[in-house]
């Protein structure tokens, strides 16, 4: 059975679009993610007797960079900022996400490496990986627009 060229265009619109509210979802999931970690541990940074005052600035600095990137993401995502190639809210997310990548990286192995119980580390890298996870899930793609001209495969 042939199909005919608009049946052809109906479905890569429709995986075009599919593909749009996934990258949107992942576009929020993270910055909510990234609220609910960072926004708490301001608190819990402030009232830590072991860290000096040095350790609390260092550690706030990071919080605040993590909640800055979230609310920029949320922002542009409230605006419904465009999300193709070079716009500014692909080039915030692009940050966003090589920031998380990096910092729980070397922040995850120095936690990993350092005398902690054993708890401390196993939640620490809970956090990390789930944070990179939905970081890498966020990493922008070509707008949905570029993905419609080439439907998916099918193989029925």
């Amino acid at each position: 059975m042939e199909r005919s060229p608009a049946s052809a265009s109906a479905r890569s619109t429709g995986h075009a679009v599919r593909v749009t509210r996934i990258r949107n979802l992942a576009w929020l999931v993270l910055p909510v993610w990234t609220l609910l970690v960072w926004v708490p541990r301001i608190r819990n940074i402030w009232t830590d007797d072991e860290l000096s005052a040095g350790g609390q600035i260092v550690r706030t600095a990071w919080a605040l960079v993590f909640i800055a990137f979230a609310v920029g993401a949320v922002l542009l995502a409230v605006r419904r900022s465009a999300t193709e190639p070079g716009s500014p809210r692909q080039r915030w997310m692009q940050a966003f996400v090589v920031w998380t990548v990096a910092f729980w990286v070397v922040r995850g192995t120095q936690i990993a490496l350092a005398d902690h119980q054993t708890s401390f580390i196993v939640v620490h890298t809970a956090l990390a990986s789930v944070s990179v996870g939905l970081a890498v899930w966020s990493w922008p793609r070509p707008a949905a627009g570029w993905l419609a001209h080439d439907p998916p495969l099918d193989h029925g």
